[in-house]
């Protein structure tokens, strides 16, 4: 199957029948194509075990980290009250791999998923190495992030509207950053 096929595949289930979930099916590499997330190399395939509930009903898989799951749902609410409308918190799981690893000049958590060179030149970071992820949506409606849930809300939003906040106006101060570009943990090695 051909990308413009794939592609295509992806934005008609992303219109969907009178819902603003967006629901991503399709193979590991493609699955976040359609929301903008390009996979050239890294990981694109993430095992979730989300047997860990938050108060307000998100499923997340911590994979074996410490992480607060007051802060995820202060997050889906700050994404939901700028946004003015709800969030099924049970439509979506977040998986927090353990793999993830410090920005070459150690200011992020950065997925094991790398990102175009394009997007990074966009965002001033040309520096050497490989740019990565810091938050990604997958296949079946999984968001993966870094502990630090740094670019979640960018996640959720694009998961939640079809639509990417960096280029829609409109969503752009949605998709701000709720939390410190650091967890304060260590990657698990």
């Amino acid at each position: 199957m051909n990308a413009k096929r794939i592609l295509g595949s992806i934005l008609v289930s992303l219109v969907g029948a009178g819902s603003s979930m967006a629901s991503v099916a399709c193979e590991p590499a493609q699955c976040g194509l359609g929301l903008g997330y390009f996979i050239p190399s890294g990981q694109v395939n993430y095992d979730v075990t989300a047997d860990h509930l938050t108060a307000k009903g998100v499923a997340f898989d911590p994979s074996g980290q410490n992480i607060d799951p007051a802060i995820l749902d202060k997050l889906v609410d700050n994404v939901e009250n700028c946004l003015g409308q709800p969030i099924d918190r049970s439509s979506f799981r977040v998986k927090f791999p353990a793999n993830w690893h410090f920005s070459v000049d150690q200011s992020q958590e950065e997925l094991p998923s790398a990102a175009s060179d394009s997007g990074c030149l966009a965002k001033g970071l040309n520096g050497p190495g490989t740019c990565y992820w810091r938050a990604i949506v997958g296949c079946d409606n999984t968001i993966i992030t870094t502990p630090s849930m740094y670019l979640f809300p960018d996640a959720l939003i694009r998961l939640t509207t079809g639509r990417n906040p960096w280029t829609d106006t409109s969503l752009t101060k949605c998709a701000s950053p709720g939390t410190a570009p650091l967890s304060g943990l260590s990657p698990i090695q």
